[in-house]
């Protein structure tokens, strides 16, 4: 099913979409880890334990934060105070320490999905690109300079700078206001069925679901295994 003709515009989530955010998340951590954590005198806590209990935790507070419980601030520092809490730390380090060590450090990693350059360089001359990604405004245009994608986009737009997040019906229509398009012009691509997938199309805009493991049994959605498959219908 060919968009073409159809399309002026394509927006972009950014982490695991494009920015291979498990895979420099880990790296982060594991740069925090040494700094703050593996020569506590508490000792006896490996790198994997670490990592297991502050992706729960962070997974949890990101989860309040799209349902709109909780402050973007709260986020950084409650899921480290989460996991000091969890290894029983409190006596030794702060969350904030830790969160300003993993902030600083985390959009500094370069990597990013597979093909990812590949289908900006090819879309680029056909249609204006954006960013809308739930995030921080500072650390997501840090990840996009990293990765050296920036140039790619006309638009970046992040529920920090709008001030909701996705799957708010708001920062779908903050998004279509600035492309200058119409929803029915516009494509959606994200690695999220609910919150990327259905909350653009909720809104009349065309999502595309980025599902390399195939784990999506849906039909009634556009889905790609591979970036580079957006030429078929792009």
């Amino acid at each position: 099913m060919k968009l073409k003709n159809k399309i002026k515009f394509i927006y972009f989530d950014l982490d695991n979409t494009l920015w291979d955010f498990k895979k420099n998340s880990v790296m982060a951590l594991e740069r925090l880890y040494d700094k703050k954590i593996k020569n506590l005198k508490r000792g006896n806590i490996d790198f994997q334990t670490f990592k297991n209990i502050y992706e729960k935790h962070n997974s949890a507070m990101w989860r309040a934060y799209e349902r709109q419980e909780i402050t973007p601030e709260v986020l950084k520092i409650k899921r480290f105070e989460k996991t000091i809490e969890e290894l029983q730390l409190n006596e030794w380090i702060k969350a904030t320490d830790l969160n300003d060590v993993y902030i600083h450090s985390l959009p500094s990693f370069p990597y990013l999905m597979p093909n990812a350059k590949e289908i900006l360089e090819y879309l680029v001359s056909q249609y204006s690109l954006g960013i809308l990604s739930n995030g921080f405004e500072d650390t997501q245009y840090r990840k996009l300079q990293s990765g050296g994608i920036v140039k790619y986009f006309d638009i970046i737009i992040t529920s920090d700078q709008v001030g909701c997040s996705k799957p708010n019906e708001g920062i779908f229509q903050y998004a279509i206001k600035k492309s200058g398009c119409s929803p029915k012009e516009i494509v959606y691509v994200g690695d999220d069925y609910k919150i990327d997938i259905l909350a653009a199309n909720k809104m009349n805009i065309i999502g595309i679901l980025l599902d390399p493991q195939n784990k999506m049994k849906e039909d009634s959605i556009i889905k790609i295994k591979d970036l580079i498959e957006l030429k078929n219908y792009l």
